[in-house]
Order: structure tokens, then C-alpha cells, then sequence
């Protein structure tokens, strides 16, 4: 088998890569955008194919070469560039009849409401921009998938942690080490946690299986947790006591006070990015400026984290509701369907992340959370 990974050089590409690589007798291709991100899977024997989704002709001869495309590529600046290149895609499995598993999340299911999660609950935009923009993707898969032309399986993962993760394990991490990290009422909301290697398996199962073409599955590990019980997992490993529990309604009310947010932005400036009006052109500036540019301004922060602030990283309207809510996904579907069966829980999972902080974190790196989702 002949597979190709799009957004192989982040999170969750990365690891798949990492296992196609170790366990198993494939050939692997990847699209790159920049050899200089490569480092990680280049140790790899890999085929690295410079271009990006938008470059029609580079997508159209790299898909003919392969059996099945795994689809994990999102750019959170440019939701734009997001559709032309599932668009891309598409086209050229659709001319060479290829298998797509394609990586959605399961926030295009917020607002999330106590109780089981399925499948069968209608996805409407929320305004959440990331929910809304997967969304907007995973439509235009499934549109194409009812059209009757493309061979496709669309994977709906949940709270996605591991070695590399941004957004729950490198994130939460900076948090818990710079400032206080904030949940509602007595963070009994619940947590559906999965480990990355869960999410590659589904994805290989999806891959190998004709009963799933055409349909949508949620992948979440054996059971959800608490969020005080995911946060104060890393919290110990790191030795910190950085977590503060406030409730759910003082939480709303500071949100809508400037000065609250004001006294946020100040101990904080990254929060500027959460901001829907400034986080686009704060991406922007953060690719686009040179090398000089971000050496001043990468200085001028530096002093900036010096100063005695310790930022409280309160959680916006969205994560309110993600860590308010109890909330069940069931897997019972990829059970079924894929012989989905997660094999790592929370106990495991942490411990086997806990080797990546070790190896990560001395000595203290700034942890950059603001990279892709995957």
C-alpha cells in the first residue's frame, strides 16, 4: 500500500507518519510545504513532495501515485485556502477513484449539551470560528460523499492529546508553568480524552475498511474524565499548583468586563489571538514578517515575561461550555463499524506523554502553543 499524508509535519500527521513508518511495510508519501518543518518525519523513509494543496498539478500527480490519502492538513489563518485545497483533493481522488479519510474534530458539534454524543446529532454552525470552518470543510466532504463520486470516511476525534499536541498537552502545559490555569465550578465537567495513537489506529482501520466508506465517526478513548483530573495530571508531573476553580457565573461576568479583560490582555498578550477581530492578522504578521522583525519582537517579549505578571488564563464563552458540560461520546459506531477499539486510557496515555515532557521541556523551552491544530 502506498499512502499520503497531508499535514505530516504537525500533530497528529506527524504521529501517523511515525507509525506507518515503524509498524508497518507501506510506502509513504507527504506533501511539504517547507522542508525546514520536515525534521521530525525526515528520519523517516519517506517520500517528501514539496508543494502545498493548492498547487493543482503537484496534488493531482501525487494522489495518482497512491491508494489511500489521509487528509489531516488545516491552516487556522485561512479558512480560504482551507476549501481550495479539500476542493483539490477531492477532485483528484474523485479522477483516480482514491480512498480520503479526512480529519475532522468533534467541536462541530458544539454548543455541546449534557448527556451522549452520537453521530446522529445535527451539526449547525455555533460561532466558534475553528468549530465553524472544520464544519464548513466537513459539509463539503460529505456534499461530494452524497454526490456519489468520492470514496470517503470522515473522522470526528475529541480532545486529541500526546507528544506534540498543541492545543491539549503543549498548551495546557505553558499555562500550568506561566500563570493560573481557570475552571468552572469544581471542574467536574467532563473531559473526553484520546490518545493520539487511538485516533492513527481509527484512522489505519478507516483505511482498510469498505463498510465505512461514506460515513462520519467519532473517536474519543475508553471513557471521559474530569477536566480538574486532566489538567492536574500534567500539573503533577510538572510539581505545580497552578489550577483555580471559580464559578461557572463569576467566570461570565468577568468576560464581560473590559478592565477584567484589559487586566487579561495585560498580564497576557497571547491572548490577543482568542480574539476573533485580531486573529487572523496576528497570524498574519506572525508569518509574514522577516526574520529580523521576529528576532526584535521575539527580544522584546522575552523582557515582557520578566516582568512580575502571572497571567489567569480564563476560559472564553467556548471553553466555558466545553468545560462546563457532561458530555458522553460514544464510540460505539467506530465500534461497530471499524473494529474501533481505544487501547489507551487516561492512565497510560499521561504516562507515556509524561516521557515526552521530561524529554521536552529541560531546559525550559518557551512552549509555542499558537501552532496548526494538527
Amino acid at each position: 500500500m502506498t499512502y499520503l499524508v497531508t499535514g505530516a509535519t504537525g500533530f497528529i500527521g506527524g504521529r501517523l507518519i511515525e507509525i506507518l513508518a515503524l509498524n508497518g511495510d507501506v510506502r509513504i508519501h507527504t506533501l511539504v510545504r517547507n522542508y525546514a518543518n520536515a525534521a521530525r518525519i525526515a528520519r523517516f523513509d519517506v517520500k517528501l513532495i514539496k508543494g502545498s494543496l493548492l498547487d493543482n498539478d503537484i496534488i493531482d500527480d501525487a494522489v495518482k501515485d497512491c491508494d489511500v490519502i489521509f487528509h489531516c492538513a488545516y491552516d487556522p489563518t485561512n479558512q480560504e485556502e482551507n476549501l481550495q485545497g479539500i476542493q483539490s483533493l477531492i477532485s483528484s481522488c474523485i479522477k483516480y477513484d482514491k480512498k480520503l479519510i479526512h480529519i475532522s474534530t468533534f467541536s462541530v458539534y458544539e454548543p455541546y449539551k449534557d448527556g451522549v454524543l452520537d453521530e446522529r446529532i445535527e451539526c449547525f454552525p455555533s460561532g466558534n470560528v475553528y468549530a465553524d470552518s472544520k464544519l464548513q470543510i466537513e459539509k463539503y466532504v460529505l456534499n461530494q460523499i452524497d454526490k456519489g463520486n468520492l470514496r470517503a470516511v470522515i473522522l470526528q476525534p475529541t480532545i486529541v492529546y500526546g507528544p506534540y499536541s498543541s492545543a491539549w498537552t503543549l498548551g495546557p502545559l505553558k499555562q500550568l508553568l506561566s500563570g493560573t490555569v481557570v475552571l468552572p465550578d469544581k471542574g467536574e465537567g467532563l473531559c473526553n480524552a484520546v490518545y493520539v495513537d487511538d485516533v492513527c489506529n481509527a484512522m489505519l482501520l478507516a483505511a482498510k475498511s469498505e463498510e465505512s466508506l461514506g460515513e462520519k465517526f467519532l473517536i474519543s478513548g475508553p471513557g471521559p474524565i474530569t477536566w480538574i483530573d486532566f489538567f492536574q495530571s500534567y500539573a503533577q508531573i510538572l510539581g505545580v499548583d497552578s489550577i483555580s476553580l471559580i464559578p461557572g457565573i463569576e467566570i461570565q461576568k468577568a468576560m464581560k468586563n473590559p478592565l477584567s479583560n484589559l487586566k487579561l490582555l495585560i498580564s497576557d498578550p497571547k491572548r490577543i489571538i482568542l480574539w476573533s477581530p485580531t486573529r487572523k492578522l496576528a497570524f498574519f504578521v506572525k508569518d509574514h514578517i522577516n526574520i529580523r522583525m521576529k528576532k526584535i519582537l521575539e527580544r522584546v517579549f522575552s523582557y515582557y515575561q520578566r516582568l512580575p505578571l502571572k497571567p489567569v488564563y480564563l476560559p472564553d464563552k467556548y471553553k466555558l461550555n466545553l468545560f462546563s458540560t457532561k458530555i458522553s461520546v460514544s464510540v460505539d459506531k467506530a465500534g461497530k463499524l471499524l473494529k474501533y477499539k481505544p487501547s489507551f486510557d487516561i492512565e497510560k496515555g499521561i504516562k507515556l506523554t509524561e516521557s515526552f515532557i521530561k524529554w521536552y521541556l529541560p531546559p525550559y523551552r518557551e512552549i509555542d502553543d499558537n501552532n496548526d491544530s494538527y
